[in-house]
């Protein structure tokens, strides 16, 4: 009997002294402790007017049975794949889409039929009678039109930008996230990145041409790149993470922009003369200066052409060779201010469209052989939008012809898909695909 009370006692003891080496350990004097970050979002249990948000405008529809719905509306050329909703267990549909202050018009697409918001009373009818929602935005999506990941999911490896490398990394609960290496000294306090409402922190840093080596410094702990597989090792057997930056950072921005000239192409052709001919046209739009417009036969084929940036408008205009005047052949025909036959031509451009500029340029000096523009503008056709080389800017361009609206985009170059490193405004799709994006105006 002495020796179970003896064994119980002992295991008695054992038990004791293991709980109370699990009790943590009394922090220092002055340490607070700082609670880890808690999402307050929760589930919409019905449906309601449009709201409006720093992330941007969140749409809702409530709806049991259906099985696919999306907004559709100007801000994205109505088309009913760009702004796919998600249900809920309540049912409820939503969607949160990134806009700019101003006046918008809306559906949503239930199933292929398109549908009045029944929450937002107010409408307005086009010229055929149909009838849609409207919204008018007050103060427009802050955090779209900063230069960070606000539409990152998850976290990827350096991703090069026009301005430097976009580093990312996901962690909801952290408190304080920066990025340091050789390139600042290793200061954890200079670079210190943004995190959005997926819990992705992001930061745009610019880098000089070389390899660098770099950690996350996460709430008091250094931590290498886990989506980045070059790794090195200090003296202390510490891991970090490294990065080859094949460009510096240039300064001029190249994003696609609005111009306010339609690129006209004036052609010549005349199987007499020789490609190395110089013509000029010669036109109102030029003050009659031959030396501004200068046509070339690039090809050899005894086609000329030149490009002339105009306004919409009237411009009579004339082909000059050595000291002798052409008109157009197919181009009709008026009296010029200066009493004189000239070719004629009239240039429109439609109410509320805007011709949008993109460009590429080869950073990377690889040797490029065709480069195509494709997103939703086109129905991602990118053999409609073939992009010309400009010798003496070097760059390659292609101006389309786009309504207003929010549009994703990617250059196709040498058949392999890429980003815009231009333009730092990136989404990311329900498969984690990132695309470059632009809204116009």
């Amino acid at each position: 009997m002495k020796y179970y009370k003896i064994v119980i006692f002992v295991l008695l003891g054992f038990f004791l002294f293991s709980c109370g080496s699990k009790r943590p350990l009394p922090k220092p004097e002055g340490e607070v402790e700082i609670p880890a970050y808690k999402s307050k979002s929760e589930p919409l249990k019905e449906a309601s007017f449009p709201k409006e948000t720093p992330a941007g405008i969140i749409f809702s529809y409530k709806d049991k049975y259906a099985k696919h719905i999306s907004v559709v509306g100007d801000f994205n050329n109505w088309n009913p794949n760009i702004s796919p909703m998600k249900k809920n267990k309540y049912h409820v549909w939503k969607t949160t889409i990134p806009l700019k202050k101003g006046t918008y018009s809306y559906k949503f697409a239930v199933d292929r039929q398109w549908i009045l918001d029944p929450h937002n009373p107010n409408r307005v009818s086009n010229k055929l009678g149909d009838q849609r929602s409207v919204l008018v935005v007050r103060k427009g999506s802050d955090e779209y039109f900063k230069p960070v990941a606000s539409g990152f999911q998850k976290s990827y490896p350096p991703i090069p930008m026009r301005k430097g490398i976009l580093f990312t990394y996901k962690n909801l609960k952290a408190n304080y996230v920066s990025v340091a290496g050789d390139f600042n000294n290793w200061d954890k306090n200079k670079n210190p990145m943004t995190m959005n409402k997926n819990g992705v922190w992001s930061l745009v840093v610019p880098l000089e041409k070389g390899e660098h080596k770099y950690k996350f410094f996460v709430d008091n702990l250094w931590l290498a790149d886990s989506n980045n597989s070059k790794k090195g090792y200090d003296r202390f057997g510490q891991e970090y993470s490294i990065l080859t930056v094949t460009n510096n950072v240039e300064d001029e921005e190249e994003k696609p922009h609005i111009i306010d000239r339609i690129p006209y192409k004036f052609k010549y052709e005349n199987k007499n003369l020789p490609s190395y001919a110089t013509i000029s046209v010669i036109g109102n739009f030029n003050h009659w200066d031959s030396k501004s417009t200068i046509m070339k036969d690039p090809d050899q084929d005894k086609i000329w052409e030149g490009i002339a940036y105009l306004k919409p408008g009237k411009y009579f205009y004339r082909f000059q060779i050595e000291n002798e005047i052409f008109l157009d052949p197919y181009a009709k025909q008026k009296v010029a201010g200066d009493g004189k036959l000239a070719s004629y031509v009239e240039l429109f451009q439609p109410p509320n469209r805007f011709l949008v500029k993109f460009v590429y340029k080869n950073y990377k000096h690889i040797d490029i052989h065709h480069i195509y523009l494709a997103g939703d503008f086109n129905n991602w056709n990118y053999e409609n939008e073939e992009m010309e080389y400009d010798f003496e800017n070097n760059f390659w361009y292609v101006i389309v012809d786009l309504p207003a609206g929010f549009y994703r985009y990617k250059y196709l170059v040498n058949h392999e898909w890429s980003l815009d490193v231009s333009n730092p405004n990136i989404v990311i799709d329900d498969n984690n695909q990132p695309f470059s994006v632009v809204t116009i105006p």
